[in-house]
């Protein structure tokens, strides 16, 4: 997977801000999410919205770790920095926490 969209790999990045559409963004985190091993049903269900090239995630990951996973996997698609990591990490008894924020 290349890191991110670029000009040669998706056509991504045009000139002084213009991106890839938000909805191809949205698909190929969604198809990276599916497709990656090891991931809880909670996480496959991830919320991925994306507004002028920034990635918001939402929803529940059994770990931190889980958690950690998915943000990489979106810094995949775009950089790093415009992936916000809202998801909330299952404690023991199914309660939900906002631990360690990206």
């Amino acid at each position: 997977v290349p890191p991110y969209f670029t000009p040669e790999n998706q056509g991504a990045t045009k000139m002084m801000g213009e991106t890839q559409s938000d909805s191809a963004i949205t698909a190929r985190i969604q198809q990276l999410i599916m497709a990656a091993d090891g991931l809880s049903g909670d996480a496959r269900k991830v919320e991925v919205s994306v507004e002028g090239g920034r990635v918001t995630l939402r929803g529940t990951a059994a770990s931190e770790e889980e958690k950690k996973k998915l943000g990489d996997l979106a810094a995949t698609v775009v950089q790093a920095d415009h992936v916000d990591n809202e998801i909330k990490v299952k404690e023991m008894g199914g309660a939900t926490s906002m631990n360690g924020e990206d």
